[in-house]
């Protein structure tokens, strides 16, 4: 069989998918006493990539010296991680901030949908906040193995706009997407079969074990093109894309197309103001942006957007008019 030579950052991302495994497994009061299934992760890793299939059952001492490598290449700069497995020894990662946004940016830089340095610090300050810093990292990685091995994962899902709706959900995993705001998991939900995002800080615990369903010969991998479903309505919550007419001053166009809408047409423009038409699906998002230049921006169309913000800032104003 050729060899095939892997690139140092793809040796590193598979390096931080054995770190994961590992620190998860070890991290778990309940496998203290239990011996590290090296080779059932070396078989999960290699299934994920497409590899196994292609291998002989000969060689497992061949793809254990490969993995090894990789868990090396955390040993060097910048990242210094000392890992031996079968000592249960994890170094250099429990509370170590700076390596786990590093890791967590290599592998999303290579397996997210539209990376963000901004959307991955506040996922890692969120869960920091929750006292979840190394678990934030095993999330992205195990989801993404998911959806690769074609898992179906049982999580409690704490519900972002409404928390009395935490509940249990059964879910296919897609992918993870770099949705603004947010760090999100788009899924497949199990029980109405629709394609859903899931913000990623809000899955408040993994039932699924990935060592013992890994092997489960019902499970299905999901061919889904990412970009082709970007473009669908499952990912805009089957919202219909509007164009919106606003005037902004100036002064804040550099801010505006960098922070918020990179894409727009300039309809009308003069010495102080420009007139944009920006199309979205996200109203919420287009408001909260449009909302933080105050009287500086002006909603001028659809008529009936304008009259939705205008209702939306009134109800606010009179909370506090009431006072």
């Amino acid at each position: 069989m050729p060899k095939t030579n892997l690139s140092t950052e793809s040796q590193i991302t598979r390096g931080i998918e054995q770190l994961v495994l590992g620190w998860q497994f070890i991290s778990n009061p309940e496998s203290q006493k239990k011996k590290f299934p090296i080779d059932l992760m070396i078989n999960i890793l290699e299934e994920s990539y497409n590899d196994l299939s292609e291998r002989q059952e000969n060689e497992t001492d061949y793809l254990d010296r490969r993995y090894r490598n990789y868990r090396e290449k955390l040993g060097e700069k910048p990242f210094y991680i000392k890992i031996d497995l079968q000592k249960k020894i994890i170094q250099n990662l429990k509370g170590n901030e700076e390596n786990i946004r590093m890791l967590a940016k290599i592998y999303l830089e290579n397996y997210s949908e539209d990376y963000s340095d901004y959307i991955l610090d506040n996922y890692l300050k969120v869960q920091k906040e929750n006292r979840l810093l190394e678990y934030s990292l095993f999330v992205i990685v195990f989801f993404n193995l998911a959806s690769r091995l074609g898992l179906t994962v049982e999580m409690t899902y704490d519900n972002i706009l409404d928390s009395s709706k935490k509940r249990r959900r059964r879910i296919r995993p897609i992918g993870v997407s770099c949705r603004r705001p947010y760090l999100n998991l788009i899924a497949q939900d199990c029980n109405d079969k629709i394609y859903k995002h899931f913000v990623l800080s809000c899955i408040t615990e993994i039932h699924t074990d990935i060592f013992e369903f890994a092997n489960d010969s019902e499970r299905k991998r999901t061919n889904l093109d990412l970009k082709y479903f970007r473009n669908s309505k499952d990912y805009r919550f089957g919202k219909e894309y509007i164009a919106y007419r606003i005037e902004l001053k100036k002064k804040f166009l550099r801010h505006f197309r960098n922070v918020y809408f990179p894409e727009f047409e300039i309809i009308e423009e003069s010495s102080d103001a420009v007139i944009l038409e920006v199309t979205t699906w996200d109203y919420r998002y287009f408001f909260n942006a449009i909302f933080n230049y105050r009287e500086h921006c002006l909603l001028l169309a659809p008529t009936d957007k304008v009259d939705f913000y205008k209702d939306i800032l009134q109800n606010t104003l009179k909370k506090y008019s009431d006072d």
